[in-house]
């Protein structure tokens, strides 16, 4: 039976996958529904599992991708993983680059001990319930989501002035600047150092990171392994022409013997539509005995690889049970007075729960951070600690968080967010603000200002007399939400008026006046 036709279905599905994951990251302009973006993000396989196993989500995906990687081997890795994609366009442009001369993947030997010891390692932050830094940094929606979000939304900005400032010159006003808000140098530093890694290891020896590094792809390698369908060569039709070995972006066959490497080949079935004898064949294993007695079945699986990852991931899961205390996040030894502690914390997005859970199940995908209307959501560095980095916090130099903005809690895939009703987010209290008189204006240089109360949309900061009839800042921290914009306004380069981030968010009091809101939080969400 000819099959050849499954490539170019895996291909348009990729296409497709790619290109919306791209407008996800990239949705400045907003064309995207949230709806689309979220559940394109719950069709992967780590957030998804992490939604399941934290109570927000179902199993369903997660059971969908193991089911159909039983039945027919690594389609996720090929079709439906974005990074997977992506190492795909790196390794096609590296051809590119070589001017035309292809560069021959010959068939190589399989890191067996390596692969299991990552997998084994990634299960260590299975008892933090997917807090670990293995977890966040080994997920590889999230690399995507990284890769885009930091790296390659500052150029599609850049790029899309540079249209807005040649539309303004033919009058023109379909195209509109926007703000370009770059990463930190270490946060840019660390996801370019990945991407040159990602890019290098694609455009050399092509699926090497799926099947070197990456937790998922092992994971879905031991069960395609047994899977139902698999790519077998028949031996009475192959002429070892080694079009087969030259087409394989896993190096995963191994001609001289015969034999393809389920558990490394992610199934893209390029093999069988550059075979003109049709000698690579994808049939039933299962129930066919020549199958399990033909030689070009892959390689058995040693007893001894078998004993080592199951005494691995053992250790692990003992090892992350006993660590767990030891590795809980910082935030909680500090024992700074509760959670209305002066102490400056990173601050989360509204979540009406701990910042402990929320960074325990974030995975770092930036999906929240392309939402997010203003831009205050920026990926930390060491905000959280070493063992959160890159994980979404309130940058509040750049930005403040609109009042009637709930994007990011209706976008995660994680769980690390859930959905908030926006009365509730406009109490829900993620920070304090806390004035600092030296720094003040007009406390220092008797001069009028008070702007940060002019932004505070809930009035928690408000104007008192002061001297030589002057009125300073005061702030009612029953009524602040630590939404930043305060502190975004406040004029002065060592800021007044600051937010310190909550351990735990609570619930402030409603504004007393209606008319309050209604004057200084227009439904554009910024009070000025």
């Amino acid at each position: 039976m000819n099959l050849r036709w499954l490539k170019w279905v895996r291909v348009v599905v990729a296409v497709v996958i790619l290109c919306v994951s791209l407008l996800a990251f990239l949705n400045f302009r907003h064309v995207l529904p949230h709806g689309t973006s979220k559940v394109l993000a719950s069709i992967q396989f780590v957030p998804a599992t992490v939604a399941f196993a934290v109570g927000t989500g179902v199993a369903l995906t997660t059971a969908v991708i193991l089911v159909v990687t039983l039945a027919a081997g690594r389609i996720y890795c090929s079709a439906i993983c974005p990074l997977g994609i992506l190492q795909d366009v790196l390794a096609r442009m590296g051809n590119v680059l070589r001017r035309g001369r292809s560069h021959f993947l010959r068939f190589a030997p399989a890191w067996t001990k390596w692969r299991y010891s990552v997998l084994a390692l990634t299960l260590l932050s299975v008892p933090l319930g997917g807090a670990g830094l293995m977890v966040a940094w080994l997920d590889p929606y999230s690399h995507f989501g990284r890769i885009v979000s930091v790296l390659l939304r500052p150029v599609v900005f850049y790029g899309n002035n540079l249209l807005a400032s040649l539309a303004e010159k033919w009058e023109w006003s379909g195209i509109y600047h926007v703000n370009i808000l770059t990463a930190p140098a270490a946060v840019l530093a660390t996801v370019g150092a990945f991407f040159l890694v990602l890019a290098a290891m694609s455009i050399w020896r092509g699926r090497l990171y799926c099947n070197t590094i990456c937790p998922v792809g092992t994971l879905l390698g031991l069960l395609s392994k047994r899977a139902l369908l698999r790519l077998r060569i028949d031996p009475d039709t192959c002429g070892k022409c080694a079009d087969c070995v030259r087409s394989c972006k896993a190096q995963c066959i191994d001609l001289k013997s015969g034999a393809v490497d389920a558990s490394r080949c992610v199934s893209c079935y390029n093999c069988m539509t550059v075979c003109s004898r049709s000698a690579m064949r994808l049939e039933p294993a299962w129930f066919s005995s020549d199958a399990r007695k033909s030689p070009n079945s892959e390689p058995p699986f040693d007893p001894g690889r078998r004993q080592f990852l199951l005494t691995a991931a053992s250790g692990a899961l003992i090892a992350g049970a006993s660590v767990l205390p030891a590795m809980a996040d910082p935030h909680q030894k500090e024992k700074d007075g509760g959670h209305h502690g002066r102490k400056r914390l990173g601050i989360t997005p509204p979540l009406a729960g701990k910042v402990e859970t929320f960074l325990e199940r974030c995975t770092a995908c930036q999906l929240c951070v392309s939402a997010c209307m203003t831009g205050v959501l920026q990926p930390s560095f060491l905000e959280y600690g070493p063992w959160h980095l890159l994980k979404p916090h309130m940058d509040y130099r750049h930005a403040f968080c609109n009042y009637n903005c709930t994007r990011c809690t209706e976008i995660c895939p994680s769980g690390a967010l859930t959905p908030l009703p926006l009365p509730q987010k406009r109490i829900t209290q993620i920070g304090v603000a806390h004035f600092r008189k030296p720094h003040c204006i007009v406390y220092r240089d008797h001069t009028d200002c008070g702007a940060c109360s002019e932004h505070c949309p809930t009035k928690a900061v408000h104007m008192v007399p002061f001297e030589n009839g002057l009125v300073i800042p005061e702030v009612d921290e029953s009524l602040c939400i630590g939404c930043g914009a305060c502190e975004y306004a406040c004029p002065v380069k060592e800021k007044a008026i600051i937010v310190s981030g909550l351990t735990e968010h609570a619930q402030a009091r409603s504004p007393s006046s209606a008319q309050d809101l209604k004057t200084n939080v227009p439904k554009d969400g910024f009070p000025f």
